[in-house]
Formats: structure tokens, C-alpha cells, sequence
């Protein structure tokens, strides 16, 4: 049994006419790939399909959540996330183009009766990851590691004694700013 029917799209009995699908990726989906960055999700992805011309335009919209560990307090948590993206789908009878690496173009036999998505829905998830992992208020909701909020809050202060100027020093620091 193919584990991700669920993700493909058979377009042949498709009228051509714009189709709108929408998928549901969560932990199981994620499970199936070796070394996927999201585990636990609940991310929605919104699958346009334009089959008005040639070549087909997908549009994918991905919305929703997954847990990380966040970057200021090292606490999972959930982190939202959001992109989109577009493919092209392409029919060609040449077989070196059917399953290239091109990352914005899908060539396609014209009689493959699926349009597989799974590889562009796990491709997609993952460049949706934010690039700095908080959550939405640091240090202010239930999933933040305060011990560490607190050791940074310490830091900070210490850095900030270090800035202190010197007052000997503090005239020779406005020559420096001085404008000619």
C-alpha cells in the first residue's frame, strides 16, 4: 500500500478549470522521512491547482505550528509558521527530464495519471521554518525555561557595567564622534 496516496493528485479526470486541495501534515507524515526537522506539527498546506493551461500552476500556501526547541530558552515550543510557493508542472515524452532535480519546474509523462506532492509538501514545510525559533512572547508564556531568562538577564547586566566609560577616558571618546 503507498503511504502517501493521500498526497497525490490524480488530474487526469480533472476539468480544466482552477482546483483548490487541502493537505494535513503532522507528526505521521513527518515520521516517514529520515531527517526531518519537524516531529511534532499541525501545519495546514492550501494546494491550488491551475489546469486552465500548459504547464499547470501549483500554488502552495503552508500555515500552522510545529514544536522546537526555541533559540533564547532552549524549552520546546510551539512556533508558527508560514510560506508560499509555486511549482510548474510540465508534459514531456523525453525520459532524462521525468524526475529532475528541477526545484520550480515537475516534468511529467503525459499518461502518469498522479501528480505526487509529497516531496514538494516536506520541501515546502521546511523552508516555511522561521529562521529565529521564540515564541511568540519570550520569556512570558507557559513553555519558557525562566532559570534561563533569569542567567540571561544577568549577563546583560554585567555586560552593561563593562560599557561604563571611564570618565578619563569619556573626552577622548567625543573627539572620536566629533564631526570635522
Amino acid at each position: 500500500m503507498d503511504k502517501f496516496k493521500a498526497y497525490k493528485i490524480s488530474h487526469i479526470g480533472l476539468k480544466r478549470e482552477v482546483h483548490r486541495f487541502s493537505f494535513d501534515l503532522n507528526e505521521t507524515f513527518f515520521s516517514n522521512f529520515e531527517s526531518s526537522l519537524i516531529q511534532q506539527s499541525d501545519i495546514k498546506v492550501y494546494v491550488t491547482l491551475d489546469k486552465s493551461h500548459e504547464p499547470y500552476l501549483i500554488e502552495f500556501d503552508v500555515q500552522g505550528t510545529f514544536e522546537t526547541e526555541c533559540d533564547k530558552c532552549a524549552a520546546t515550543v510551539p512556533v508558527e509558521m508560514e510560506g508560499s510557493f509555486e511549482i510548474f508542472v510540465k508534459f514531456t515524452e523525453n525520459p532524462e527530464l521525468i524526475g529532475s532535480d528541477d526545484p520550480e519546474i515537475l516534468y511529467m509523462h503525459r499518461d502518469q495519471p498522479d501528480i505526487d506532492l509529497t516531496k514538494y509538501l516536506y520541501e515546502f514545510a521546511h523552508l516555511s521554518i522561521p529562521m529565529h525559533k521564540i515564541c511568540k512572547e519570550p520569556f512570558k508564556t507557559a513553555y519558557c525555561d525562566m532559570s534561563i531568562a533569569q542567567k540571561l538577564e544577568n549577563l546583560n547586566e554585567t555586560k552593561e557595567k563593562k560599557e561604563e566609560i571611564d570618565p578619563r577616558w569619556s573626552q577622548l571618546f567625543d573627539l572620536k564622534n566629533k564631526k570635522l
